[in-house]
């Protein structure tokens, strides 16, 4: 299989999920932000999509900064918060001996699709069942396109940012990315039945609290910073 060359050196770099803050004291979390190694990220790689002999391209996905925690918005969406910080998310393409490479491709077929789910990863956190209301724990932009931006390292690659994403009850969840690529056929799999999913991903766990017991925003995280600056209506603070 034949695959574009590059004048550029190719060297392996860590990539690390970067945090907005320190966690506050309040919120011990069970798993500390996971540590993606062996990922070639370079800025000036540019080279063909690798395929298998199935013709199905394989990904894998990056969560470049973790959710830490909401204020709960409950059954009305009057002053609704949104998940602090905003997960984002990059996807990489896997090649056949196993390397991480950015994708440097603007597509509107590339979506992603965001659940609720429990701490322990075991099943959805969907509906409610408090006052009989059948409301879903999780709204907002549950399905947010893809984005080519350089990040704060400036380095180029294909992401995707849950800034408005909001849960209307206490407790402790953790958010499950799941990616799809449209134009190879597929559709998301909550509308079409033969639909599956490319990669998907687990958050670490974050927790959904009370106005009182919220204790603010977090700072805004380098990256945050640097892809408001390329046209994303993010909300920064300092």
């Amino acid at each position: 299989m034949r695959r574009n060359s590059t004048t550029s050196e190719n060297s392996s770099k860590e990539s690390t999920p970067l945090s907005s803050s320190e966690p506050a004291k309040q919120y011990p979390l069970t798993e500390s932000s996971e540590v993606e190694s062996n990922v070639l990220l370079q800025s000036s790689l540019r080279r063909t999509h690798y395929q298998t002999l199935t013709g199905e391209k394989k990904y894998k996905l990056v969560i470049r900064q973790q959710p830490f925690h909401v204020r709960m918005c409950g059954n009305t969406d009057k002053d609704r918060r949104t998940v602090d910080p905003p997960p984002i998310i990059e996807v990489l393409e896997v090649d056949e001996a196993g390397h991480l490479y950015p994708i440097i491709k603007d597509s509107a077929f590339y979506i992603m699709r965001v659940e609720l789910w429990n701490e322990q990863k075991s099943e959805l956190a969907t509906l409610s069942k408090k006052k009989f209301v059948d409301l879903p724990l999780i709204i907002g932009d549950l399905v947010v396109g893809s984005r080519v931006l350089s990040d704060d390292l400036g380095r180029t690659g294909t992401f995707f940012v849950f800034d408005d994403v909001s849960v209307r009850y206490q407790g402790r969840y953790r958010l499950k990315f799941k990616f799809y690529d449209i134009e190879s056929g597929n559709e998301l799999d909550c509308l079409m039945p033969k639909a599956y999913v490319l990669s998907e991903m687990f958050s670490q766990e974050f927790v959904a609290v009370t106005a009182r017991e919220f204790p603010g925003m977090l700072k805004s995280a380098q990256i945050t910073k640097h892809f408001k600056t390329q046209g994303l209506r993010l909300s920064i603070r300092n």
